[in-house]
């Protein structure tokens, strides 16, 4: 007899194979809704291996108690290949682009560039090249660079110079020496409040930053030369603080500290940047605009003898070609071809009128 009071031997809830689905279902997580066309494709597909496996006409077969879990796994994943396959795909995440620090503005010899810190390969630079922040460069025993920055600060590397273009307005140098032509002359006065520095030098002796002015920065095996040819600059070398002016240098070592030079404005120190200068277009240019780029491009200062001196010398038109020479090659000869006189001193170029010879 069956007695009805017997409780059921399992509690009421879904039957375990429909459990295991349920497992399945939610471990796959939450899922974006399938538009209309693919929804339809997927039922379409799933009726039609329905009505092939069960349908009227379809091959009956046995069914053991294990297929059940394999049959609804099998169900589940072709619901995930169909997910897979319709779901918009994730769009891969853009990286920066890092900014651009500079240009190469001219390159004699061997030089080369890396970005980022070893294993990153060296590549040969060229003319042209175009150079993002964190590259670091290095020119050979043989070769000179000169990089234009984007800020409008201009850089000349000298043989076995090594340095790093770290964010806008700071460099590291590492080796070497670099002639730095930061822009427009400021009032030389020691004490006086400073404007914000045009570039920073890092050196392992100190950080040398300036406001609108011509520096060279040079370091040896254990010492290091600051000089002065335009405008001022400031030694920082924590706790010590230095300022330099126009013609003068500063020489850093750890053993003797801080100690003060001169600079001869158109020594050795300053001539090899000339072979960087930047280009002068002589066909069809005035004498006076040959004169100021010569000015500008050896730290010196233009000034005519009288006011028909400089008309004149805005009045005539060159002609030719500079090839090779540098500014102060070339003013000399440029400079025969007129009926001006030019005087040169260590910071002036004075310019007088005369007569063809």
């Amino acid at each position: 007899m069956t007695d009805t009071n017997t409780p059921n031997r399992h509690p009421p809830g879904p039957p375990a194979d429909e459990d295991q689905i349920g497992q399945i279902i939610r471990a796959a997580g939450g899922r974006a809704a399938l538009d209309p066309a693919a929804r339809a494709r997927i039922r379409s597909e799933a009726r039609a291996q329905w009505q092939a496996r069960y349908g009227r006409g379809a091959r009956r077969t046995t069914t053991t108690r294990w297929q059940a879990p394999v049959m609804a796994l099998a169900a589940a994943v072709l619901v995930g290949l169909g997910l897979a396959l319709f779901l918009p795909r994730a769009t891969p995440p853009v990286l920066p682009v890092p900014a651009l620090a500079g240009e190469v503005v001219q390159a004699h010899g061997f030089a080369e560039r890396r970005v980022g810190a070893p294993p990153s390969s060296w590549r040969r630079l060229a003319q042209a090249s175009r150079l993002v922040f964190g590259t670091q460069v290095r020119t050979g025993q043989g070769g000179r660079l000169r990089l234009d920055l984007t800020d409008g600060v201009s850089l000349r590397l000298d043989h076995g110079t090594e340095l790093v273009l770290e964010r806008p307005q700071e460099i590291r140098l590492l080796a070497g020496r670099v002639y730095i032509d930061a822009g427009d002359k400021v009032p030389a006065t020691p004490g006086q409040a400073a404007a914000a520095p045009a570039i920073i030098v890092r050196t392992p002796y100190g950080d040398v930053s300036d406001v609108g002015t011509q520096f060279v920065v040079a370091l040896a095996e254990d010492t290091m030369r600051v000089a002065v040819r335009d405008g001022r600059i400031e030694l920082r070398t924590p706790p010590v603080r230095e300022q330099a002016i126009e013609g003068e240098a500063l020489i850093v070592s750890r053993a003797r500290g801080i100690r003060r030079d001169t600079t001869a404005l158109g020594g050795d120190e300053w001539r090899w940047a000339e072979s960087l200068a930047s280009p002068f277009t002589l066909a069809d240019s005035s004498v006076d605009a040959f004169l100021r780029w010569v000015a500008q491009e050896s730290g010196r200062e233009l000034v005519y003898g009288d006011a028909a001196a400089e008309a004149r010398a805005q009045s005539i038109r060159l002609q030719g070609e500079l090839r090779e020479l540098t500014p102060s090659q070339a003013l000399a000869p440029v400079m025969a071809t007129t009926d001006l006189i030019v005087t040169e001193h260590e910071r002036q170029l004075v310019v007088t009128s005369g007569r063809m010879p």
